[in-house]
C-alpha cells in the first residue's frame, strides 16, 4: 500500500512539471528581425534592439535607448544620471537616489545612504 502511494505520487509529480504551463517559445528574429534598430533597456538592464525583441523575452521595458537607463535631473542645464538607487544622504537632510542627483542639485553629500528619521 505505502509503495503504491509513492508511485503514485511520483506519476503525479512527473504529470504536472511535463505539462506544466511554459512561456511561448517563439522565434523573436522571425517576428522582429523588421522592426528596426530603435535600442530600448529592459528593467533587468539588459539592452535589446527594439521593443519587439523585448516583448519577445517576456521582459519589461524600463527606458528607451541604450542601457543603463538615465534620468533627467533640472538644474541650469540638464544633467542626466544613471536611475540606480544608491541613495545619500544631503546636509540638509534629503534622501536623493545617487551622487549624481545630489550634484546635479548642488547639494553636498553628508554620507551614504538614507537620511535618518531625526532628520525628517
Amino acid at each position: 500500500m505505502y509503495s503504491a502511494v509513492i508511485l503514485l505520487a511520483f506519476f503525479a509529480t512527473v504529470h504536472c512539471f511535463y505539462y506544466a504551463p511554459k512561456r511561448p517559445n517563439f522565434d523573436c528574429d522571425y517576428y522582429c528581425k523588421s522592426r528596426g534598430r530603435k535600442s530600448v533597456c529592459s528593467k533587468n538592464n539588459q539592452e535589446f534592439q527594439n521593443e519587439c525583441y523585448l516583448e519577445c523575452k517576456w521582459e519589461y521595458k524600463d527606458c528607451d535607448g541604450k542601457c543603463p537607463c538615465m534620468v533627467k535631473v533640472q538644474r541650469e542645464a540638464f544633467c542626466y544620471c544613471p536611475k540606480a538607487k544608491d541613495y545619500v544622504c544631503t546636509y540638509d537632510g534629503e534622501t536623493v537616489d545617487n551622487q549624481c542627483t545630489a550634484d546635479c542639485q548642488n547639494k553636498k553629500v553628508a554620507h551614504k545612504g538614507r537620511c535618518p528619521d531625526f532628520f525628517k
